[in-house]
């Protein structure tokens, strides 16, 4: 003989799945919000510092010029674009695919010696090189010690 619930138990057998699905919907928006914003691949980036400038030299095989922005705001340089696909669906012939295509997005945290007028950006053979001059006055500078 099957046991049928009691109304007590009943009744938390339906809290306890209107709870399951409210938490299913929140992780599925979740998951979903994070899959629009998360960049679909993360070019290789160098940076060096002198002592007038930062630089920073990024792979971007198969860009142009046109296919990255660049802005910098509240210290923070941010460069993303988008590399488009050479592969065309109806082609069905391509067998693998390593390159990776699509947007991509990185932010880098300048420090506050940074002169945000003194920012170039050149696209050459696939790599954008940015350069970030520092303003003048932070820079080092030897103090003689008179006697």
């Amino acid at each position: 003989m099957a046991m049928q619930p009691t109304g007590r138990n009943n009744l938390f057998n339906r809290f306890q799945s209107e709870i399951d699905q409210i938490l299913e919907r929140e992780r599925s928006d979740a998951s979903e919000l994070a899959t629009k914003s998360r960049p679909e691949w993360m070019p290789p980036v160098d940076i060096d510092e002198t002592e007038d400038a930062y630089t920073i030299d990024i792979d971007l095989p198969g860009m142009d010029a046109r296919d990255v922005d660049v802005t910098f705001e509240n210290g923070i340089l941010n460069v993303e674009g988008e590399r488009k696909s050479e592969h065309s669906a109806e082609e069905n012939r391509t067998r693998r695919v390593e390159r990776s295509f699509g947007t991509f997005v990185r932010r880098f945290s300048l420090p506050d010696v940074v002169d945000a007028e003194g920012i170039e950006a050149r696209m050459n053979q696939g790599v954008l090189n940015l350069t970030i001059q520092k303003r003048s006055e932070t820079k080092s500078r030897k103090i003689d010690v008179q006697s």
